[in-house]
């Protein structure tokens, strides 16, 4: 697929105008245009300028547009799956409270009947002296 192809593709996907998507970057419409039908290429600073207009991380924009990943991950998509991986982690640690929570209590227990043994144990001891 050519890049201009690409680059219509991630501009629909962000619901962004070509006017709008050149206004952003800070080149002229026809500028733009002229990339989307791969007559020019945008310089570094252009992509650079792109990759941020479509809330991509450059890195991201050049290895999709080289063909060298075909995932686009919306920055919607990010979110969803930054708040889902949060809430899997307050789950986990939620259940560590809880498991520790529990082992406290078994320590406090067992503390509690080492304390009557020694406090039985103290008593028999008391007992026989007399």
């Amino acid at each position: 697929m050519e890049i201009g192809t690409l680059l219509r593709k991630l501009r629909d996907r962000a619901r962004i105008s070509s006017r709008d998507l050149a206004r952003r970057i800070g080149v002229s419409h026809s500028t733009y245009l002229d990339w989307e039908h791969d007559k020019t290429s945008p310089s570094l600073k252009s992509y650079i300028r792109l990759a941020n207009a479509l809330e991509m991380n450059p890195v991201e924009l050049m290895a999709y547009l080289t063909n060298q990943t075909t995932q686009i991950v919306s920055s919607e998509e990010k979110s969803n799956t930054r708040d889902r991986e949060l809430r899997e982690m307050i789950a986990y640690l939620r259940l560590q409270n809880v498991t520790l929570i529990e082992s406290s209590q078994q320590v406090v227990n067992e503390l509690s009947k080492i304390h009557e043994l020694q406090r039985d144990g103290l008593h028999l001891i008391q007992n026989s002296a007399l």
